[in-house]
């Protein structure tokens, strides 16, 4: 199964990630309808795999703006996931 056929979330949870800031911004086509591309598509596959595995919104947020930021926050980034990791092996 293809990434894309995999992806069924709800209008609102999209909007929800978008507003939120947990995914980069949506590309949209001339009308300014959403039109998300792959590299979109596999943002929000990942941002629910964080949200599935506890990862709190507000760390999600840092995280993506750590993304944003570039391969110099490489190290801020594997923290977060280190420190999630630690609190599900807590579990």
């Amino acid at each position: 199964m293809t990434l894309v056929k995999s992806l069924i979330y709800s209008i609102q949870t999209l909007r929800y990630y978008e507003r939120e800031g947990l995914i980069p911004a949506i590309h949209r086509d001339p009308n300014g309808v959403r039109d998300y591309q792959k590299d979109e598509l596999y943002w929000i596959h990942y941002v629910q795999a964080l949200r599935n595995s506890g990862v709190t919104v507000a760390s999600i947020k840092k995280y993506v703006g750590l993304v944003q930021k570039g391969s110099e926050t490489r190290e801020q980034r594997k923290q977060i996931l280190l420190e999630q990791r630690q609190a599900l092996l807590k579990k």
